[in-house]
Protein backbone atom coordinates (compact mmCIF):
# COMPACT_ATOMS: atom_id res chain seq x y z
CA UNK A 1 0.00 0.00 0.00
CA UNK A 2 1.46 3.31 -1.00
CA UNK A 3 0.15 6.76 -0.20
CA UNK A 4 1.33 10.06 -1.55
CA UNK A 5 -0.05 13.56 -1.33
CA UNK A 6 0.50 16.63 -3.47
CA UNK A 7 -0.24 20.02 -1.97
CA UNK A 8 -0.07 23.26 -3.92
CA UNK A 9 -1.52 26.72 -3.41
CA UNK A 10 -4.68 25.90 -5.36
CA UNK A 11 -5.23 22.16 -5.08
CA UNK A 12 -4.71 19.11 -2.92
CA UNK A 13 -4.48 15.59 -4.30
CA UNK A 14 -4.25 12.40 -2.27
CA UNK A 15 -3.66 9.21 -4.19
CA UNK A 16 -3.16 5.76 -2.77
CA UNK A 17 -2.80 2.31 -4.24
CA UNK A 18 -3.79 -0.95 -2.63
CA UNK A 19 -2.61 -4.19 -4.28
CA UNK A 20 -2.11 -2.56 -7.70
CA UNK A 21 -5.64 -1.09 -7.72
CA UNK A 22 -5.49 2.68 -8.00
CA UNK A 23 -7.91 4.99 -6.24
CA UNK A 24 -7.71 8.74 -5.82
CA UNK A 25 -9.30 11.42 -3.68
CA UNK A 26 -8.82 14.98 -4.82
CA UNK A 27 -10.01 18.33 -3.56
CA UNK A 28 -9.62 21.71 -5.21
CA UNK A 29 -10.23 25.13 -3.71
CA UNK A 30 -11.02 27.89 -6.17
CA UNK A 31 -12.19 31.42 -5.57
CA UNK A 32 -15.89 30.63 -5.20
CA UNK A 33 -16.02 26.87 -5.43
CA UNK A 34 -14.76 23.83 -3.56
CA UNK A 35 -14.94 20.32 -4.90
CA UNK A 36 -14.16 16.81 -3.78
CA UNK A 37 -13.72 14.03 -6.30
CA UNK A 38 -13.56 10.40 -5.19
CA UNK A 39 -13.15 7.61 -7.69
CA UNK A 40 -10.84 5.26 -9.52
CA UNK A 41 -7.37 6.60 -10.01
CA UNK A 42 -5.51 6.90 -13.28
CA UNK A 43 -5.02 3.60 -15.05
CA UNK A 44 -7.74 1.88 -13.06
CA UNK A 45 -9.40 -0.60 -15.38
CA UNK A 46 -9.58 -4.35 -15.85
CA UNK A 47 -6.91 -4.33 -18.58
CA UNK A 48 -4.19 -2.82 -16.41
CA UNK A 49 -5.49 -4.20 -13.09
CA UNK A 50 -7.20 -7.53 -13.80
CA UNK A 51 -9.25 -9.18 -11.08
CA UNK A 52 -7.89 -12.32 -9.45
CA UNK A 53 -9.74 -15.52 -10.38
CA UNK A 54 -10.91 -15.95 -6.76
CA UNK A 55 -12.43 -12.46 -6.86
CA UNK A 56 -14.22 -13.22 -10.13
CA UNK A 57 -15.70 -16.42 -8.68
CA UNK A 58 -16.83 -14.67 -5.49
CA UNK A 59 -18.37 -11.85 -7.54
CA UNK A 60 -20.33 -14.32 -9.68
CA UNK A 61 -21.61 -16.17 -6.60
CA UNK A 62 -22.63 -12.98 -4.81
CA UNK A 63 -24.31 -11.48 -7.88
CA UNK A 64 -27.09 -14.08 -7.81
CA UNK A 65 -27.65 -13.53 -4.08
CA UNK A 66 -27.69 -9.76 -4.51
CA UNK A 67 -30.20 -10.01 -7.37
CA UNK A 68 -32.50 -12.18 -5.22
CA UNK A 69 -32.26 -9.73 -2.32
CA UNK A 70 -32.96 -6.78 -4.63
CA UNK A 71 -35.90 -8.60 -6.22
CA UNK A 72 -37.37 -9.33 -2.76
CA UNK A 73 -36.91 -5.70 -1.66
CA UNK A 74 -38.62 -4.43 -4.82
CA UNK A 75 -41.51 -6.87 -4.32
CA UNK A 76 -41.96 -5.72 -0.70
CA UNK A 77 -41.80 -2.07 -1.77
CA UNK A 78 -44.37 -2.71 -4.51
CA UNK A 79 -46.75 -4.31 -2.01
CA UNK A 80 -46.26 -1.43 0.42
CA UNK A 81 -47.05 1.20 -2.23
CA UNK A 82 -50.00 -0.85 -3.43
CA UNK A 83 -51.45 -0.97 0.09
CA UNK A 84 -51.08 2.81 0.49
CA UNK A 85 -52.63 3.59 -2.89
CA UNK A 86 -55.48 1.12 -2.32
CA UNK A 87 -56.36 3.04 0.85
CA UNK A 88 -56.28 6.32 -1.09
CA UNK A 89 -58.61 4.91 -3.75
CA UNK A 90 -61.37 4.23 -1.25
CA UNK A 91 -64.18 6.74 -1.65
CA UNK A 92 -64.21 9.68 0.70
CA UNK A 93 -67.43 9.74 2.70
CA UNK A 94 -69.70 12.78 2.74
CA UNK A 95 -69.77 13.45 -0.98
CA UNK A 96 -72.58 12.21 -3.14
CA UNK A 97 -71.61 12.82 -6.74
CA UNK A 98 -74.85 11.32 -8.17
CA UNK A 99 -77.04 14.26 -7.00
CA UNK A 100 -76.00 16.68 -9.76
Amino acid sequence: MSIYALLTDSAFLLNFQVANAGFSIGAAKMAYMSSLVIGPGSGYNLNTNPMAEADKTALRQNTGKMQNILREQLRAEHESFKAVFDKLRQPIGGFDLDEE
